[in-house]
């Protein structure tokens, strides 16, 4: 019998660790090569810079009470994100242990009943896996190119994010 691909479940998330440096090849370890630079430069600026730079607007906004509010509920969370990135990082060797485990024969369906079994399952988790991919997308572009979009030349801070106070570009 063929040899089933529990891969390919995982293949797009895979993808998406490795496109922002948390998937590095081989046995889990970051090696002095091209790519653990490049995970450094990514963890270091998308992560710690985001939160590090949401420290620094409590001090802009202190005499807000509201934005004060707001940023400080973005700076918990974000610091969470930092948790979450340190802790996968240091799981990072036993989840690519348990990953390669799946492709031994004991892991391998035996007969076609079980093949029918897992697919709808496989399939399910690839539709849930779209329908929060998608959204979640189109909700982030929305949230980069609304300042941009919006008439109004009142800075507009939803989250508490330092803001750039952008012209009308109606008018250009």
């Amino acid at each position: 019998m063929k040899k089933f691909d529990w891969k390919a479940a995982t293949r797009i998330n895979t993808l998406m660790l490795r496109s922002v440096g948390l998937w590095p090849e081989g046995d889990g370890t970051y090696n002095f090569n091209i790519y653990t630079i490049y995970a450094v430069i990514s963890i270091n600026l998308f992560v710690n810079g985001h939160t590090f730079f949401q420290v620094v607007n409590i001090f802009f906004v202190y005499s807000n009470l509201e934005a004060l509010t707001a940023t400080i509920f973005i700076t918990i969370s974000e610091v969470l994100v930092v948790v979450k990135v340190y802790n996968y990082l240091q799981n990072l060797k036993l989840l690519k242990k348990l990953k390669s485990d799946l492709d031994k024969d004991i892991f391998q369906p035996t007969n076609e009943a079980q093949i029918v079994l897992i697919e709808p399952n496989l399939k399910m988790w690839k539709m849930t896996y779209f329908v929060f991919c998608i959204p979640s997308t189109v909700a982030v572009a929305l949230f980069a190119v609304f300042p941009i979009l919006d008439q109004n030349k009142e800075v507009r801070n939803i989250f508490g994010v330092v803001s750039i106070q952008y012209q009308n570009f109606a008018a250009i």
